[in-house]
């Protein structure tokens, strides 16, 4: 609607059209998104001991890191939506509140498909074939990353906790909380060379939207990306995390057990650890 207001009223005065591609993200500088997000380094430190310490968490926290998307989207994801090739149609969302599903919303859009790199499906493959193994009761769900009782998605309190735990493992001493994950994708992309268009596609905010802050306003604008370029930032987000497992501090087991520690050790982190 704003692009269609623009220009017809450019066309009345006879200016020339405006070149929406270059239109770009703002960087995001606001207080909670500074304080609410992990640097490279940390990235580096934090997802492989995911890997290691909670595999049963890991496909949850690396797709949110590599896709960009809002938490109750990716706990929505459908397995029957998951093509052989990694990519997944965002239909659905879910309030972890209400333990309801819902179509996606004009006020926390996603796009309609995205697609996962190889890493990150690798170990939503490898957890696929733990559930199977075990008759997990996730299964009947149709859900892709079920909780581990296997009645719902995995919740935003035990995400939360898992979370916390690796970055302190990690030596974080200001732990940031699950949705800073996004605001992590957000920083860390643009400093891979993502283009801004992608970005915003894979957060969800494709169109033309203009978002108020105090007195300043930023356009937002990005349309014609593919899901193929939207893996392609998938895989650069990835190129920030080692290949190998990184060894956790000690003495910070606490509760390790009831949330995933362990779980799926027989089988090799393949595409993740390098083994």
């Amino acid at each position: 609607m704003f692009r269609r207001i623009v220009s017809k009223a450019r066309g009345q005065y006879q200016l020339p059209p405006i070149d929406w591609d270059l239109i770009t993200l703002p960087a995001v500088d606001n207080e909670h998104a500074m304080n609410n997000r992990l640097n490279v380094e940390q990235i580096a430190m934090v997802l492989p001991i995911v890997v290691e310490q909670y595999p049963f968490y890991a496909p949850m926290i690396f797709a949110l890191y590599t896709l960009g998307l809002r938490c109750c989207h990716v706990a929505a994801m459908r397995l029957e939506k998951l093509t052989s090739d990694g990519v997944i149609s965002i239909d659905e969302s879910y309030d972890v509140s209400a333990n309801v599903f819902s179509p996606v919303d004009q006020r926390k859009k996603a796009p309609p498909m995205i697609a996962l790199e190889p890493r990150t499906l690798a170990l939503v493959r490898r957890h696929r074939r733990y559930l199977t193994q075990r008759s997990h009761p996730g299964l009947e769900t149709g859900l892709v990353l079920p909780s581990e009782a296997g009645t719902r998605p995995v919740g935003n309190d035990q995400l939360n906790d898992v979370w916390r735990e690796v970055q302190v493992m990690a030596g974080i001493d200001r732990p940031v909380t699950v949705h800073g994950i996004r605001h992590s994708f957000h920083d860390l992309a643009r400093q891979q060379g993502v283009p801004d268009a992608v970005v915003k596609a894979m957060a969800g905010r494709a169109g033309t939207e203009v978002a108020q802050r105090g007195q300043d306003k930023h356009l937002h604008y990005s349309r014609g990306v593919t899901v193929e370029e939207m893996r392609q930032a998938s895989m650069a987000l990835m190129q920030l995390v080692p290949t190998e497992p990184v060894e956790a501090q000690k003495g910070r087991d606490r509760g390790r057990d009831e949330r995933g520690r362990g779980r799926n050790s027989d089988e090799k982190l393949v595409g993740v650890t390098g083994t």
